[in-house]
C-alpha cells in the first residue's frame, strides 16, 4: 500500500521534471534506494545466509580474514564466497553496523553507480530507467549481492574503457573479480572495444 501511494504522489512531479535528467535520475534512484534499503532483512534470494555469514566474519581477527584472503575464487574462510566481498562484509561489521545497516550501505552503493552510468551514457533516463527495471535489473539487487557489487564496481570502470586506460581498467575490473569471479572476464572487453563493428548490411 505505503509502495502505491509513493508512486500515485510521483506521477504529478515525473510530470513536472521529465524533461530535467537528472531530476528524473535522481527521484527515481531515490524511490529505488529507499525501497531496496527498509525492506526486511530476509527479504531477498539466499539473505538468509547472506545474513548468517556477515555475523560469521565478525567474529574473525583482521589476521584471520587476510589469511584466507584469495584474489582469484572463494575465501579459505567460506567456499564460494568471494575473497573482496567477505573483506568488504568484515570491515563494514567491525565499523559497528548491522547486517540490516550493511544492507542499506550496499544499496546506496549500488543504485548510486548505476545511476552514475546512466548519468554519462544514457541520454534519455526513462527509457535506461524502465529497462534496468523491465530486465529484472532492480529485482536482483534484493538477493544477489556479491554479484550486484561487482556490477557497481565494474561499471565504474567504464571511462577508463571508453578512454583507453587500460591499467585502471585493468584495476577496477580485478577489484570487481575479487567480489565475484565472472567479472575477470570483463578484462576482454578491453582488445574487443578496439575493434570496428561491420556496419554494411
Amino acid at each position: 500500500m505505503a509502495i502505491f501511494l509513493l508512486n500515485y504522489i510521483s506521477i504529478p512531479i515525473y510530470d513536472l521534471l521529465i524533461k530535467k535528467k537528472r531530476a528524473v535520475l535522481l527521484l527515481v534512484t531515490l524511490q529505488m534506494f529507499l525501497i531496496l534499503a527498509l525492506r526486511a532483512d530476509t527479504l531477498g534470494v539466499d539473505l538468509v545466509d547472506y545474513k548468517i555469514f556477515y555475523e560469521h566474519y565478525q567474529t574473525m581477527t583482521f589476521g584471520e580474514i587476510i589469511r584466507g584472503f584469495r584474489p582469484i575464487g572463494g575465501s579459505a574462510h567460506v567456499y564460494g564466497v568471494d575473497s573482496g566481498y567477505v573483506l568488504f562484509n568484515w570491515i563494514i561489521g567491525k565499523l559497528g553496523f548491522s547486517f540490516h545497516s550493511f544492507l542499506v550501505i550496499y544499496a546506496g552503493l549500488v543504485l548510486s553507480s548505476v545511476a552514475l552510468f546512466i548519468d554519462r551514457y544514457c541520454e534519455d533516463v526513462g527509457v535506461a530507467l524502465a529497462t534496468f527495471v523491465s530486465i529484472g535489473g532492480f529485482v536482483s539487487l534484493f538477493g544477489i549481492l556479491r554479484q550486484s557489487l561487482a556490477l557497481a564496481i565494474f561499471l565504474l570502470a567504464m571511462p577508463a574503457l571508453v578512454n583507453r586506460k587500460f591499467w585502471r581498467f585493468a584495476i577496477i575490473v580485478c577489484v570487481a573479480g575479487m567480489f565475484h569471479q565472472t567479472f575477470f572476464l570483463a578484462l576482454l572487453l578491453y582488445p574487443l572495444s578496439a575493434l570496428k563493428a561491420n556496419r554494411t548490411l
